[in-house]
């Protein structure tokens, strides 16, 4: 560790890691409260004394009881601190996916609210423009100015978002500004007592399980069919057969590999690996051997560390099914129109559904909360039960066919 102290009154500034001379300079400083912290800030020591100088008199404003960045000669723009934070998501064990989404929500936030410095961030503006993105009020009743801002900002807020991804947009932003505030760019989070809004008064893709005679429907017209988006028939029966039957998503089914697959085991079932915070586990999914032996007829032949499943791209996967429900008969989605000019969509068959059948026939089977939980892989029987658990009309008459009747007799007998 090579260290500098007379760079910057009040810290202390060091370079760590590196052999040769590539480490970052970090910066050792004391909080306005006196409490001790170091950051590694570049690899460049001009900028690193920069961001010290900046620092330095960030705490000094703070001790003096002034506002932390006004007047500074070095300010942050929000842009470089956004993609800073993408690294600390990725550094978090997080999905670039996820870093990347974070990344878009926060830039098109400050992007139409015009916040480009920490300091400007208003919980009152934030609000307004959140409003303007699902369509609660009209861009010009949030300020926005719609001629200034670009094409893809224009058809963002022409289109509109639901209120399930409104309150994305503000988790994204509520938990950059909670990152701010912890790294001193702010002296209080602006955003903490913003409240997200009750997705069903907004709900625009409502999803439909499929039923047990409508499942056997699209995979006897798949494993017949011509190979669609380069993968034959019988690959994307087992696909959808494999997903109805053990309630697995599209994602998780694409990494799959045959050795998962314990079919000939008692009882038979498929381990799915789930890594969380840099660390892996398994959760085993049991199936019904007559089950078990029909994915048998198809993996047997594979090698073990064979992918399990042909899937075209992912952006593909819900075109597939789209055509293979076309096949068979079968409606994608019904569209709803209640006069307000957004698109509704209501008993959708999209590749989620499959799962959404899976945990229909698991309530219907009568498991307990417990029994929900480990067979369909959510925290809470409650999520399952809101979100997953669509009994259609022809299972609900199942059931009530099942349970025991009354008879009319008392009815006879009072007439």
């Amino acid at each position: 560790m090579r260290s500098s102290k007379s760079f910057v009154a009040g810290c202390s500034i060091y370079r760590r890691g590196g052999r040769k001379g590539h480490g970052k300079w970090n910066v050792a400083w004391k909080t306005a409260d006196g409490a001790r912290r170091a950051k590694a800030i570049s690899a460049d020591l001009s900028t690193t004394i920069e961001w010290a100088k900046q620092e330095m008199a960030r705490v000094e404003r703070r001790r003096l009881g002034l506002p932390p960045t006004q007047g500074l000669l070095f300010p942050v723009q929000l842009t470089d601190l956004a993609k800073e934070y993408r690294n600390v998501i990725l550094a978090n064990g997080r999905t670039e996916a996820h870093a990347d989404d974070v990344l878009r929500h926060v830039t098109t936030i400050c992007s139409l609210a015009g916040f480009d410095l920490p300091e400007k961030i208003r919980r009152a503006k934030c609000e307004l423009v959140l409003g303007a993105l699902c369509k609660k009020i009209s861009p010009q009743q949030a300020g926005i100015a719609v001629e200034e801002l670009g094409a893809p900002l224009k058809a963002l807020l022409k289109r509109g978002v639901s209120y399930r991804t409104r309150n994305a947009y503000l988790r994204s932003m509520k938990s950059f500004t909670l990152w701010l505030d912890g790294e001193s760019h702010i002296t209080k989070d602006p955003l903490r007592l913003i409240k997200p809004l009750n997705v069903k008064m907004d709900r625009r893709h409502e999803r439909q399980g499929l039923r047990i005679d409508q499942l056997i429907r699209l995979i006897d017209a798949t494993a017949i069919s011509e190979p669609s988006f380069g993968v034959p028939g019988i690959d994307r029966a087992a696909l959808y057969f494999a997903a109805a039957v053990t309630g697995l998503r599209a994602g998780a089914l694409r990494k799959m590999k045959t050795w998962q697959f314990k079919l000939h085991d008692s009882p038979p079932g498929v381990v799915e690996l789930i890594t969380q915070e840099k660390a892996q586990k398994e959760r085993f999914v049991p199936l019904k051997r007559e089950e078990a032996a029909w994915l048998a007829t198809y993996l047997d032949a594979k090698t073990p560390e064979t992918p399990a499943f042909r899937m075209p791209e992912k952006s593909n996967v819900v075109r597939m099914l789209r055509r293979d429900l076309e096949r068979a008969g079968l409606p994608y989605c019904r569209a709803v129109d209640n006069g307000d000019g957004v698109k509704r969509r209501i008993d959708v068959h999209d590749f989620h559904s499959l799962k959404g059948s899976y945990a229909t026939r698991v309530v219907l089977a009568g498991a307990n909360k417990k029994t929900l939980i480990d067979l369909v892989g959510h925290s809470t029987a409650e999520m399952t039960l809101e979100r997953y658990a669509h009994t259609v009309t022809q299972d609900s008459i199942d059931v009530l066919d099942r349970l025991p009747a009354l008879g009319a007799a008392p009815l006879q007998r009072a007439s």
